[in-house]
């Protein structure tokens, strides 16, 4: 609405939309709240280089966290706010990075040959979900939060690409949600399509899975 792109927040309700970053000579993408809501840690473009800035909840104060000649991407935080993901090619391809919230300490997690991108936090910070063209296609895996034992969750022809976790909704159960319809949601390493998103979670909660960390779940695009 800017003529590029900007970072808005508005009201739950979609009014009082209001411009975040307002600035001339950047584009701004993937804004991320912070756990206290506090701060809201974004990616800015400028021309061809990109940063992970923060800024505070109104947008005042916004700060460089990497402040590198490579591209970083895509920040995420942990749930402690301690912490921030993302992805950067400061390596010669991508790969998933993590860095205290101040910026200091980035430090590769991934250290790969291939390529690894959009990193998510699962509800507990105790791992971490991302795509990867490790098997020579986008795929879904997830890591310990040091960055060991990768596994691969989805391992089809298809494009699996941004993951994302169920946040817990509880100890010892599963809260029902409402069915969503659209692109295939798949949990924990299945395949399929779904519009009960909380189909075959139920066995996984009562084996801990949910309760330690939440069913990771993804866009989908079919190779046709």
């Amino acid at each position: 609405r800017d003529g590029k792109f900007e970072v808005y927040v508005l009201d739950a309700d979609g009014s009082n939309p209001t411009n975040l970053t307002n600035d001339a000579a950047a584009s701004d993408l993937w804004p991320a709240w912070s756990p206290d809501g506090s701060k809201i840690a974004f990616e800015r473009f400028v021309g061809s280089n990109s940063e992970i800035y923060v800024m505070d909840a109104d947008g005042s104060n916004p700060t460089n966290l990497t402040n590198n000649a490579a591209s970083d991407n895509y920040p995420t935080w942990s749930p402690d706010g301690s912490r921030i993901a993302f992805f950067t090619n400061r390596d010669g391809n991508d790969e998933v990075y993590v860095m205290d919230a101040d910026g200091s300490n980035p430090t590769n997690l991934t250290n790969h040959a291939s390529n690894d991108f959009y990193p998510t936090w699962s509800p507990n910070g105790a791992r971490i979900a991302f795509s990867a063209t490790r098997d020579g296609n986008f795929e879904v895996y997830v890591m310990d939060a040091d960055g060991s034992n990768p596994t691969n969750l989805t391992n089809t022809a298809a494009l699996d690409v941004r993951p994302d976790w169920q946040p817990l909704l509880g100890v010892g159960g599963v809260a029902e949600l409402p069915e969503i319809a659209g692109p295939p949601l798949v949990a924990d390493g299945s395949s399929g399509t779904s519009t009960t998103p909380l189909a075959g979670i139920a066995a996984a909660a009562a084996a801990g899975a949910v309760a330690l960390g939440g069913a990771a779940w993804y866009a989908r695009r079919r190779v046709r």
